[in-house]
């Protein structure tokens, strides 16, 4: 096509020009969607998020009668971090921690940060036994890492499998007092709560049955 001086121009077709314009609205959404259900800090699921899978989740293992398991674990004495080397430093654990979780768990599981210092792995198709050996992975790996300015840090976990028509608050309420009860023994291990008993090769390992 010509302007009105004469020059040559290209016009772009109205059809291509509305077709970009949707697919940068698609992007856009997709974007905000994914900042929707992510934690800023960490790039884990957040809250919102973890609390739709694993409703999700226990849905789909009572349709199918499959397994599920969660793990809650919780920095040892975080807010002493905070409180010595200031927040800066409290967040770049944090970010770490995430990143450990995000990059040593199965594809199958599924990581967020619950709150704070705390954070859960939702573990599909997995019963009590796998549950305590992701915990226990991440456990020795963030025992071993040597943490920017503060050095060692050391995490408790809980893991809890899902009993028949449990709930998703009954089932994380397990997995905290487990948790608990890992703090309360000493911190820096891995405390595991289910209805049945578990053999005792598996109790070599370290697991409490409670």
């Amino acid at each position: 096509s010509y302007s009105v001086t004469g020059v040559q121009t290209c016009a772009l077709p109205i059809s291509f020009v509305g077709f970009t314009a949707i697919g940068q609205d698609i992007t856009d959404r997709k974007r905000i969607e994914t900042l929707s259900v992510t934690d800023v800090l960490t790039g884990l699921f957040n809250r919102l998020k973890l609390d739709r899978d694993l409703k999700r989740e226990i849905a789909r293992s009572e349709r199918y009668g499959q397994t599920l398991s969660v793990v809650l674990m919780d920095i040892d004495f975080f807010k002493s971090v905070n409180d010595e080397y200031g927040h800066q430093t409290g967040d770049r654990v944090l970010t770490i921690i995430g990143e450990i979780i995000k990059t040593n768990i199965r594809q199958v599981d599924i990581p967020g940060r619950w709150g704070g210092e705390e954070f859960l792995v939702i573990c599909p198709e997995t019963g009590l036994k796998g549950a305590w050996l992701v915990a226990e992975k991440l456990r020795r790996i963030i025992e071993r890492r040597d943490f920017p300015i503060i050095g060692r840090v050391t995490a408790s976990f809980g893991a809890a499998e899902m009993r028949p028509s449990e709930t998703a608050e009954s089932l994380v309420n397990r997995a905290d007092e487990a948790l608990y009860l890992a703090k309360k023994r000493g911190r820096n291990q891995v405390v595991a709560t289910n209805a049945e008993p578990v053999d005792e090769n598996f109790k070599t390992l370290g697991m409490r049955n409670q």
